[in-house]
């Protein structure tokens, strides 16, 4: 009878620790999921999709316990400028859910269809995934261009943007070309700023969206049929300007609201 109670009075505690075993399982997982790998159309860092055609999305992902879901966006990376509001549509939007099974690796490659009426310029692709426990893996951020058909066509006959570009604090820097469009061109813009950083691994991870240029230099074409600019623009270096790398962008906005933009690098010494 002893022996009994005895069994009766431990089984609480084995009840509890029981129990307090299981909630050090369930608040064991703190380790972030694995981003492996991700594509867009078979590149990791700057894709480019048309309009009216497929992109495809490939990725891999693995977890030390169970993998919970990956939450993907495509969204606009435009300045914001919509010139009056004569945009024909608006920018291409896309997001998916996909449950990981929880499982501890995960490889997979998907389709998107993006539609013809698609606005064409920069956008971003951000992809958020996270484990069965909630654990967050960095946000996987890329660069994503899409293009069609009528955007603007920017031409720079003056430099090889796919070269740097040496340049001299306290002089100018000179561009000559053309800007076209099947249309009309809304707006052209020219900056110069910092180059960003850029972590291979995980897409373009800083824009330094607010930082100020250089030089910016934004012009508004007024007319209902301009179809072509003559880009004949001098651009007045600072003499401090510190020795380094920055990136020239051109940006050409159509009054359909396309965006056409080119960048090139400047080397300072």
């Amino acid at each position: 009878m002893k022996k009994f109670a005895l069994f009766l009075s431990i089984w609480p505690i084995l009840l509890l620790t029981n129990c307090d075993n299981d909630d050090d399982d369930a608040i064991k997982d703190v380790e972030a999921p694995v981003v492996k790998s991700i594509t867009l159309n078979a590149e990791s860092e700057k894709a480019v999709a048309q309009a009216g055609n497929s992109l495809k999305i490939a990725f891999e992902l693995s977890d030390n316990q169970a993998l919970g879901e990956i939450r993907m966006d495509i969204h606009s990376n435009f300045d914001g400028h919509a010139h009056g509001g004569r945009l024909a549509a608006d920018p291409f939007t896309w997001e998916k859910i996909i449950n990981l099974g929880e499982q501890k690796a995960f490889k997979d490659e998907i389709t998107v269809d993006i539609p013809a009426e698609a606005i064409a310029g920069p956008y971003h692709f951000e992809a958020v995934v996270l484990d069965k426990a909630g654990n967050e893996a960095e946000t996987y951020i890329a660069d994503l261009t899409l293009t069609k058909e009528g955007q603007p066509v920017i031409t720079v006959d003056s430099h090889n943007l796919e070269e740097e570009i040496v340049a001299t604090p306290g002089t100018n820097l000179d561009l000559q070309g053309k800007i076209t469009d099947d249309v009309d061109l809304a707006e052209i813009s020219i900056e110069i700023a910092e180059e960003h950083d850029h972590d291979h691994d995980h897409g373009e991870s800083e824009h330094h969206e607010n930082e100020e240029p250089v030089y910016s230099i934004d012009i508004d074409l007024e007319g209902d049929n301009d179809t072509l600019f003559k880009l004949e623009h001098s651009i007045p270096l600072p003499a401090d300007l510190a020795a380094g790398h920055y990136e020239l962008m051109i940006k050409a906005m159509d009054s359909d609201g396309n965006i056409t933009q080119i960048v090139g690098v400047l080397h300072v010494d």
